[in-house]
Order: C-alpha cells, then sequence, then structure tokens
C-alpha cells in the first residue's frame, strides 16, 4: 500500500515558507512567541490548500475519501512504514467514533502489535470518548509490573471514565491485585467513603512502608481518623520528607502532630540551606 508522507510533506512545506527573517532582534522568549504563531498559520495553510500531490485535494479532506476498513489498514500500515501514522490520519479516525471504536479496540488487545501501535490506539479510543476498554484497562492493573508504560496510560485513561463505574469495576478485583496494581488504582479508589479494604491495605501498607509520604497523602485523602494513632506514632520516627505529609495527615484528621527537631537530617538541611 502507497502512503503519502504528510509530517514529511509538511516540514518541507514550513522550511519553503517560513520567514525566518522576521525572527532577527528578538528575545527569545518573543522569538518563541512568532515562530509558534507562524507555524500554526503555516499549518492550516498547508491542510487547506489544495495540493497537486493530492490531485487537487486538500490535506485536510484526504482521508474522507476512504472506507472505514481501509482507513485502519492504513493506520496500521503507517506504523510499519513511517513509525507512525499523521495526525490527520488519527483526526479521521477519532471523528469517525463509534464505527470503528472496536476496530481500534481489537488492536491495543493483538498481542502482535507494538506497545506504540497499542498506546497510540488507546489515545485514539480516549479522545472518542469511548468507555469500551474499561475493563481490559482495569484488568492490566491486576498483575501488572511497577514500571509499565501501557499499564500506566491506561490507568491516566480510567481517571477520566464514569467514576462509579471505574471504582466498582476496581473494587471487584483489589484483593486479588498485586501490590503494584493496587498501588495504581489507589489514584482512584484512595478517597473518602472509600470501601474499607482499600482503607486496611492503605493503613498496613503505610505502617510497614520505608517511604511513607505517598501512603500518607493517600490516608489524608480518605480522612478516615481511625488512621490517626498509626499516624501519630510514624510521626515520631519518620524522617523530615514523610514527616511534613504524615502531618499534613495528622491535621487534616483533626490531630496535632508532635514537633521534632530535623536539624540532623539530610533532606531537612538540603531544603533549609
Amino acid at each position: 500500500m502507497k502512503l503519502i508522507d504528510f509530517d514529511a510533506k509538511l516540514t518541507t512545506y514550513i522550511e519553503e515558507n517560513a520567514n525566518y527573517d522576521a525572527l532577527e532582534g528578538l528575545s527569545e522568549e518573543k522569538m518563541a512567541e512568532v515562530l509558534d504563531e507562524m507555524s500554526f498559520t503555516l499549518y492550516e495553510t498547508f491542510m487547506n490548500e489544495p495540493k497537486s500531490w493530492l490531485s487537487g485535494k486538500r490535506p485536510n479532506e484526504y482521508f474522507d475519501s476512504f472506507s472505514n476498513e481501509e482507513i485502519i489498514d492504513m493506520y496500521l500500515e503507517y506504523f510499519k512504514q513511517f513509525g507512525s501514522p499523521p495526525d490527520l490520519l488519527i483526526s479521521k479516525m477519532v471523528q469517525i467514533g463509534l464505527a470503528i471504536e472496536k476496530n481500534v479496540f481489537d488492536i491495543i488487545n493483538n498481542g502482535n502489535n507494538s506497545e506504540n501501535i497499542k498506546m497510540t490506539s488507546m489515545g485514539i479510543l480516549e479522545d472518542m470518548g469511548s468507555t469500551l476498554p474499561m475493563d481490559t484497562y482495569i484488568k492490566m492493573q491486576v498483575n501488572r509490573r511497577k514500571h509499565d508504560d501501557i499499564a500506566d496510560l491506561a490507568m491516566e485513561i480510567l481517571k477520566y471514565m464514569p467514576n462509579d463505574d471505574v471504582k466498582n469495576k476496581m473494587i471487584e478485583v483489589f484483593e486479588i491485585s498485586n501490590e503494584y496494581g493496587k498501588d495504581a488504582m489507589l489514584d482512584i479508589l484512595a478517597k473518602p467513603n472509600c470501601d474499607d479494604m482499600v482503607f486496611k491495605y492503605v493503613l498496613n501498607t503505610f505502617s510497614i512502608a520505608e517511604d511513607k509520604e505517598l501512603y500518607a497523602h493517600y490516608l489524608n485523602n480518605i480522612g478516615d481518623d481511625r488512621a490517626l494513632p498509626t499516624l501519630l506514632e510514624a510521626a515520631e520516627f519518620a524522617n523530615y520528607v514523610d514527616w511534613l505529609e504524615i502531618r499534613l495527615a495528622i491535621e487534616s484528621l483533626g490531630g496535632t502532630c508532635p514537633e521534632r527537631d530535623f536539624k540532623n537530617d539530610p533532606m531537612f538541611r538540603e531544603l533549609h540551606k
């Protein structure tokens, strides 16, 4: 399949038509502002001008003449030939919307596809406003690795899906999830009136964690005063960075945090030079 490299065409167009003389003598800040305006104007002109290499069509209407099946085929082929599809094609796919939602979802679920293809496809479904991958994105957390770009992106997208639906489905798998999965879900689940299973996990993990700052933050978010005794005990021994977050949690729960002398704490000395 012969594809058009729109990104290369646009780069050439900008290089040939940009008025770089207008940048002479400008401050760095003003130069960046003028460059942004120039790039935007040239981009808009490029997209809306008829092109001979498109048989007189405008770039922004090029993909209108293809079927949905052809759009999906071209999308995957662009990764093979150029590493990524042009923004024009992605915008067209978002515009088509639900008619190709399942096709894009299947691309994410295809184990033969690269991380780049999957993550780009996840972004397209997000821009469509699709909730179809909700269950899949939650399942990605259950046995996830600590560092997992796809699972991380899935979590970010889940934050913008219907909150109650996401929370209910997460609660169903929370107990069977590994520690990295549980920790990832806390951004959504560690809120006021959370499930007691979540509160107990956060409290227990806070108690044994070497770095307590994050879990103190979650206990603060949850706002359950049953955490006060544990927080107060930890405040007596925590390092300066952890103590700051623990103090916030204690005070938000109506307690009084014990004062400490941190003059020998390396981070305290670094922050108070």
